[in-house]
């Protein structure tokens, strides 16, 4: 039975609304549907009695699942169901959930059905993997797999019979887990009795205009430049508030827990340079026409100079400075970039953090030093360390025609954090 809704301002609904605005990322929560189902709350109550952990000791969160529409319905009608075994469930055949309503929302899991399920899920007593490669009480179950496109990595080949033996009632993956061993961006949580997760909202989302999303040229001009500053208030129509969302967004989803509890952005400055946005918007084109990818994605870059910043902003990364401040390039030749704020931050002090635009292009994963040398012959940039979802702890790219710089990041301290 399916119940809409529309949460009023006492209402209990209140705070599934807040916990979109703050958790999404580009993304601003319309409608929640209730759902109430007895004979499924008769299961969940019926599967706390089977928990390793027994009553006393359950643990039970707040969760997030995101699938395509067909299947949304299908789960707040009947319940999940466990998806066919295949190497490409890392943490084995069960039912998948994360913390972060953005890692729910991304398009590959909801197929444009803009709705995500907000469920009650029974954890017990749960197993934390820090990396599939790590030390674990599962590490036994960890293979490799041999049919993925993107050639081998490790997986969990477990189901319930295999986590019960063990002890357990749930896997859990926190997000500041190694990703050189098998680690992932966001909190997940993996249940292996479908009974173990009770859908209790429907939380239908709308994606902000495009506007957010391009950058505005006007005419043959010079440099635009917008100070923001964190608001209150929110207004998904005023397209400068949207921009520091995304900056802070992308700053604090990067963030590892620690570090994301000490600090904030307390200025965004976003820059627009007419003429590097068109060199940026030819250079997907070009790729575009050779059959490349042309997947943009957003990374950092620190330095510790407020004038390189500038003369970036004005004239776009200069090639003849590559290895000038640093050394020649442990991973390649190129300008170095972090789609991890924290490595940024190393380098460039708490004021002149660049956030850009990137366009990877075809891209050669690095496992070894390559000092100096060029970008590999056939491909656009080296990506090193990259985790479970393709983020890249570094990423080399040595054609300032693939590098829109967007924003400058101003970071502080959040009030009362103890400095490190």
């Amino acid at each position: 039975m399916l119940i809409h809704w529309q949460p009023g301002p006492d209402s209990e609904g209140c705070a599934v609304s807040c916990a979109i605005s703050i958790k999404s990322w580009l993304h601003e929560s319309r409608r929640q549907s209730e759902l109430s189902h007895p004979r499924l709350e008769e299961r969940f109550h019926a599967a706390k009695l089977r928990l390793k952990s027994g009553l006393h000791d359950c643990v039970a969160r707040d969760l997030f699942h995101g699938t395509c529409t067909e299947v949304t319905n299908l789960i707040a009608e009947g319940g999940f169901k466990l998806p066919a075994w295949k190497e490409d469930n890392m943490f084995g055949q069960g039912v998948y959930f994360a913390t972060d309503s953005s890692k729910s929302a991304q398009e590959m899991y909801t197929k444009g059905s803009n709705a995500l399920l907000l469920c009650d899920v029974l954890l017990g007593r749960s197993c934390t993997i820090d990396g599939l490669q790590s030390d674990h009480p599962l590490k036994r179950h960890v293979k490799m797999t041999r049919h993925t496109k993107s050639g081998p990595r490790p997986f969990l080949d477990v189901d319930l019979e295999k986590v019960r033996t063990a002890g357990f009632d749930s896997v859990c993956a926190p997000r500041d887990g190694s990703m050189a061993t098998g680690g992932v961006k966001f909190d997940e949580y993996i249940v292996y009795d479908v009974n173990q997760a009770l859908p209790k909202y429907i939380v239908h989302f709308g994606k902000y205009g495009l506007d957010v999303a391009k950058t505005p040229v006007v005419g043959q001009g010079g440099i635009m430049r917008h100070p923001l500053f964190p608001k209150r208030e929110f207004d998904p129509n005023d397209v400068m508030q949207m921009h520091f969302r995304v900056a802070e967004s992308q700053f604090l989803r990067s963030l590892s827990r620690t570090a994301g509890g000490q600090t904030k952005l307390t200025k965004v400055e976003y820059v627009v340079n007419p003429r590097l946005v068109r060199d940026f918007d030819a250079q997907k084109a070009e790729f575009a026409r050779k059959g490349l990818p042309t997947d943009v994605v957003l990374a950092f870059h620190g330095t510790k100079s407020r004038q390189v910043v500038d003369d970036i902003l004005k004239d776009n990364f200069n090639p003849a400075f590559i290895g000038s401040a640093t050394d020649a390039g442990f991973y390649g030749k190129g300008f170095y970039f972090s789609e991890f704020a924290e490595t940024s931050l190393a380098y460039g002090g708490n004021q002149n953090m660049l956030l850009c635009r990137l366009l990877p292009g075809k891209t050669f994963d690095v496992n070894h030093r390559m000092d100096g040398q060029s970008i590999k012959q056939g491909y656009n940039s080296h990506r090193v360390a990259k985790n479970s979802q393709g983020y890249g702890n570094e990423l080399v790219i040595d054609n300032p025609r693939q590098i829109l710089p967007c924003y400058v990041l101003h970071v502080g301290a959040l009030p009362g954090a103890n400095s490190s």
